[in-house]
C-alpha cells in the first residue's frame, strides 16, 4: 500500500493495512496510514480524450476549409486566345472555379496540335496562383519561344 505523509509529503510503500497509525521516518509526525489516491487512470484517460476531441476537431476542420482536388468539372479553362508577335507566342485565358470549395490549382500545358489532331509539341506551366476560391476567376498568359511549323491550334489543359 502507499502511504504519504501529510506533513512533508513524503510517500511509503508500505505492507500496512489503513487505519493504523505511523511515523514518518523523515519529519517524525505521526499521522494514521491512508491509502494513497491512485489519480494516474484517470489523468491517462482524460488526456486520451482530449486527444480525441482534438483530433476530431483538426479532421473536421481539414474538411471543411483546406483545399480540395478539383474535380475535373469544376475548374473550367475558357477565353483561351493565342497570339503571334515577332516569332514569340502569347497564349492566355481564364481559369474558373465553379464548385462550392477552394481548390488547389494543378500545373497545366499548352499543348501543340497540327491539322490531323496530332499533338507536335507542349508546354508545361504553373498556374498563376496556387488556390482558386469559389466562384472566382484568375488569368492566365503564357510566354511561348517557338511554335513548330504545321500547328493549326493550341490546347491548354489542367495535368491531372
Amino acid at each position: 500500500m502507499k502511504i504519504s505523509c501529510p506533513f512533508c509529503h513524503v510517500e511509503y510503500a508500505a505492507p500496512l493495512a489503513a487505519g493504523r497509525p505511523v511515523s514518518c521516518a523523515v519529519c517524525g509526525h505521526v499521522f494514521i496510514a491512508k491509502k494513497k489516491k491512485e489519480r494516474d487512470i484517470l489523468l491517462w484517460l482524460s488526456a486520451g480524450i482530449m486527444m480525441l476531441a482534438a483530433l476530431v476537431f483538426v479532421f473536421v476542420i481539414a474538411i471543411k476549409y483546406l483545399p480540395h482536388a478539383a474535380p475535373a468539372d469544376t475548374l473550367v479553362i475558357d477565353n483561351i486566345t493565342a497570339t503571334e508577335a515577332g516569332g514569340r507566342w502569347t497564349v492566355s485565358g481564364n481559369i474558373n472555379n465553379r464548385s462550392g470549395h477552394i481548390h488547389g490549382i494543378p500545373e497545366m500545358v499548352v499543348r501543340k496540335i497540327d491539322a490531323s489532331g496530332t499533338d507536335v509539341g507542349q508546354n508545361r506551366f504553373m498556374p498563376p496562383a496556387p488556390l482558386i476560391y469559389i466562384d472566382e476567376t484568375i488569368a492566365f498568359r503564357f510566354n511561348i519561344q517557338s511554335v513548330p511549323e504545321g500547328t493549326a491550334r493550341m490546347v491548354v489543359e489542367f495535368i491531372r
